[in-house]
């Protein structure tokens, strides 16, 4: 299980990301790790993965910590995908988290 702390990192990483790529930050109202289903009003970006674009939360299946950093990667990049250009662009945010991903893993545990 991920605690809140690498979730935290995470999100703090993928802002600085987003940022550098010269997408808006969203205002994540919140981040679920999980190992069951979301309710109704997510919006399902890639496997594993949700938001809710009203709110700008985050919801991922839980998994190994490597599974669950790319799945928010991908949810916080679909997040601001949608928030810069007002479409949800499933594929962008999933090429951003592949192209960041070992960055963010290899930071995360350097810092352990």
């Amino acid at each position: 299980m991920v605690d809140a702390e690498t979730v935290r990192e995470v999100l703090l990483l993928a802002e600085s990301l987003a940022a550098r790529e010269g997408l808006v930050a969203p205002s994540v109202g919140q981040v679920v790790v999980s190992g069951e289903p979301p309710g109704s009003g997510m919006v399902k970006v890639y496997e594993g993965v949700w938001v809710d674009l009203v709110s700008e939360s985050i919801y991922v299946e839980e998994g190994t910590l490597d599974n669950v950093v790319f799945r928010l990667l991908v949810g916080y990049f679909a997040l601001s995908v949608y928030k810069s250009f007002g479409k949800i662009h499933w594929e962008v945010a999933r090429d951003l988290a592949r192209k960041h991903f070992f960055t963010v893993l290899v930071k995360l545990v350097r810092a352990r």
